[in-house]
């Protein structure tokens, strides 16, 4: 989604880069964010997409839990959801800068 725009602004690319690095840290790899005691933070976490793919080789090599266990289904709905909302977002983005972009490249 975001590499048309960032073909058009250097600046754009590096604020991409600094929410990523941003949300790497906040992912939870060096803490459990099933132990962040506010429930709404605990909740918020789950929109980070690293997040879930942390939680779940977690729960793989360390509790012996499958990624798709039942009890973690609310973790697994909002990743699809948002990962098919960034691939209809980034397609459209594509087709909307289809004829501009070799010119800027």
């Amino acid at each position: 989604m975001t590499a048309p725009l960032s073909a058009f602004s250097k600046d754009f690319e590096n604020l991409i880069n600094s929410v990523i690095t941003g949300l790497f840290w906040l992912s939870g790899i060096f803490w459990n964010t099933y132990d962040i005691s506010p429930l709404w933070l605990r909740k918020l976490m789950y929109f980070n997409p690293i997040n879930y793919f942390v939680n779940g080789y977690r729960k793989s090599f360390l509790t012996d839990t499958f990624i798709f266990d039942s009890n973690y289904t609310t973790e697994t709905i909002v990743f699809y959801a948002e990962f098919i909302f960034m691939i209809f977002l980034g397609a459209h983005t594509y087709k909307k800068f289809r004829k501009i972009l070799p010119d800027v490249l």
